[in-house]
């Protein structure tokens, strides 16, 4: 061997070593995500039920699963105990776009967001949190298949994240790879999120299809071939690409163009109009018309249609067991009121046969016209919190020797004649979850007759000529 092939093997054998001690250490040094997020770096809820339910079959989630008022309360209140590790380029963010809206139209539907180039948590409670990112360092949310599955480097970055021991789920989005991919290519990505599955016993890693590109052969089969391994493997697919292939009334399938943008949203949103409110203000690669941003909403909606099915629900399960608090109600006091009047509302939670260690979740969101007053929310025992107002949130047991009593007030803001309604929902595991309404009459405001009523005015003298002068006396008298 000569000098030159000496240093040229010394050189490459360097930069390896290099190489597989970078992949080797980068676990170890982002793993500590000192000051980023301030979310407490707690075990989070164990989802054993979950992953053994996974042998009753896949989690299939696609166009089908949109329609956000199937979903019961109780299973988007056990949502929020999750923690959600999402990784993505500019398509996956549609999620994130949509999640957020979502959140700002309906509280209900909390959610904290810590995109940030290190790992960490929102501090936000009581809502689901979600970790946007792939502990590349800096503030780099960008993450490539390169960057999470499909190098060892990538692989390090995601075991950096999940070795944290915060998260439940792990989701990484394709951006247009899967048009151009090989299926050795596709085989490998599968693989390794079962491997994925398999290092990290106590989360669920979910698959998901590509975006659609005009219609190729190519994406057709690609995205195929993740559909079938998810069905034969009991996994969970957030069906991107399904999504995006038909409308919220099930017409389909429709080709959108190359970018993913949707060709379809413009027409249906105007001979259907009521799925189309509340749209984002923009939506990456779907933005123009804005009909098109229709495809964050969906995508948002099928979002947390899986977080309820991974804390448990079963759209086409039995039905839900009568429920224990029937006997509860709910009362406003006055009952008849006008603009600037404080109201209180009062809920009573009476069970029979709940055991004491059930856990009982009553959410109430105050309808427009009703303002809360802050820290007016308490109750006789459990958890009151009001951090999401006008969404309010309450936990505790409730059996026949210990009923509560919820009450809070707010101010009423409307100035017209019209009936208000408040509705608020209660759930407790294993039975069906129930309403309460209050109504509240609200009147017009009415000026009281004027006390001025014995006011006058004249003018002296009563006749003139141009160049004489008069005088206006009024005089007010009041009672």
């Amino acid at each position: 061997m000569n000098v030159q092939k000496l240093l040229r093997f010394i050189f490459v054998l360097v930069v390896g070593l290099l190489l597989i001690t970078l992949s080797a250490d980068v676990r170890e040094t982002r793993s500590a995500p000192a000051g980023v997020g301030d979310g407490e770096p707690t075990v989070p809820r164990a989802i054993a039920a979950v992953r053994s339910a996974a042998a009753d079959g896949p989690i299939i989630i696609d166009h089908t699963c949109t329609d956000l008022s199937q979903i019961p309360a109780y299973w988007l209140e056990e949502a929020k105990e999750f923690n959600f590790h999402y990784a993505h380029t500019s398509h996956g963010s549609q999620i994130i776009t949509g999640i957020r809206k979502l959140k700002e139209v309906d509280p209900t539907y909390g959610v904290s967001i810590l995109a940030h180039g290190t790992v960490g948590l929102p501090s936000t409670s009581g809502v689901l949190r979600i970790y946007d990112g792939n502990n590349l360092g800096g503030s780099s949310t960008y993450v490539t298949p390169e960057l999470y599955w499909a190098t060892p480097y990538g692989i390090s970055l995601t075991q950096s994240v999940e070795d944290t021991g915060w998260f439940n789920f792990s989701m990484w989005a394709w951006c247009g790879q899967q048009s151009t991919n090989s299926a050795a290519t596709v085989q490998q990505y599968l693989d390794q999120i079962v491997a994925f599955e398999a290092q990290y016993p106590d989360m669920r890693f979910i698959l998901m299809t590509g975006h659609t590109d005009g219609g190729s052969a190519t994406l057709e089969f690609n995205n195929n071939m993740v559909r079938q391994y998810a069905t034969d493997h009991n996994m969970v697919l957030y069906d991107f690409a399904d999504i995006e292939t038909y409308d919220p009334l099930g017409n389909g399938p429709y080709v959108n163009d190359e970018e993913g943008t949707c060709m379809w949203c413009a027409s249906f949103c105007e001979n259907h109009p009521e799925y189309c409110t509340d749209l984002p203000d923009s939506c990456i690669h779907s933005d123009s018309p804005a009909e098109a941003r229709l495809f964050c909403k969906l995508k948002a909606n099928a979002f947390w249609w899986m977080m309820a099915r991974l804390a448990g629900w079963e759209p086409e399960g039995p039905g839900p067991t009568p429920t224990d608090l029937e006997d509860s109600s709910k009362s406003v006091s006055p009952g008849l009121a006008q603009a600037g009047d404080r109201v209180t509302y009062t809920v009573n939670l009476r069970g029979h046969t709940l055991p004491p260690t059930s856990t009982v979740r009553f959410t109430d969101t105050l309808p427009g016209g009703l303002v809360y007053v802050p820290g007016s929310l308490s109750a006789t025992s459990g958890i009151p919190d009001d951090t999401l107002a006008p969404t309010l949130l309450w936990s505790g047991s409730v059996s026949p020797t210990l009923p509560v009593t919820i009450t809070y007030a707010a101010t009423v803001t409307f100035s017209s004649t019209v009936m208000l309604t408040n509705t608020a929902y209660t759930a407790a595991p294993d039975y069906g979850p129930i309403t309460r309404t209050a109504q509240l009459q609200l009147e017009s405001v009415v000026p009281p007759p004027t006390d001025l009523e014995d006011s006058s005015k004249f003018v002296s003298p009563g006749l003139a000529q141009a160049g004489d002068r008069v005088t206006y006396t009024v005089s007010l008298r009041g009672h």
